[in-house]
């Protein structure tokens, strides 16, 4: 066997491996919205590391697992909706940087019905054979010519 035909077999080898895995990111992914939306944070922490990091980039905050109130505030005192426009998975390894863009609404009884698009960075690292939320950051999207 000549080693172009073995480097052709090794790299499709290597692609179905990471497409799988871009498969199972997603699915991770989708949990997780899935658990926000249904207002179900046990569902939603099974996705995401003890020790993960969040920022949201407008309001300077940065917390972790321990701040679940972070997390779940809003949604839990609102009709909350998350919808994805796009996401891209980029993975590299162990690792996973799923970049998404989405429209988050928020409406109570006390107030109108808020609207809000936000660009999501989120790193996953797969431990024990598991796609698991370490980092996230938001912020703001304000689109330009429909972007």
């Amino acid at each position: 066997m000549n080693i172009k035909k073995l480097l052709l077999i090794l790299l499709s080898i290597f692609s179905l491996t990471l497409a799988g895995d871009v498969e199972d990111v997603l699915k991770t992914c989708e949990a997780m919205d899935k658990a926000f939306v249904d207002e179900k944070p046990k569902e939603l922490f099974k996705n995401i590391h003890n020790d993960n990091t969040v920022f949201w980039g407008d309001k300077g905050w940065l917390g972790n697992y321990g701040t679940v109130k972070g997390w779940t505030e809003g949604y839990l005192e609102n009709d909350y909706t998350w919808t994805v426009r796009d996401r891209e998975v980029k993975v590299y390894g162990n690792t996973a940087v799923v970049a998404t863009i989405a429209t988050q609404t928020n409406s109570s009884d006390k107030s109108e019905t808020k609207i809000y698009q936000v660009r999501e960075t989120a790193v996953l690292s797969k431990i024990k054979n598991k796609w698991t939320l370490v980092h996230m950051h938001l912020s703001d999207f304000k689109p330009k010519n429909d972007d």
